[in-house]
């Protein structure tokens, strides 16, 4: 295992990037109500999840 387990790279970005579109997403659908922002949301949930798991992987070394 290494000694930095934090994410790096790609995988940081999509995480980031996530968490910032859901954030984002989540207060435009409290402020304006549209019910499709909903889509929006699970796409950016979607990114974070994908984020993690690239880390995750990466993290194993490519073993499934």
């Amino acid at each position: 295992m290494t000694q930095n387990t934090s994410p790096r790279g790609l995988a940081l970005a999509l995480i980031v990037l996530g968490i910032a579109a859901t954030a984002a997403c989540l207060s435009l659908m409290c402020v304006t109500g549209e019910p499709s922002w909903r889509y929006a949301t699970a796409g950016a949930c979607f990114t974070q999840f994908t984020g993690w798991a690239l880390h995750g992987w990466t993290l194993r070394g490519g073993a499934r």
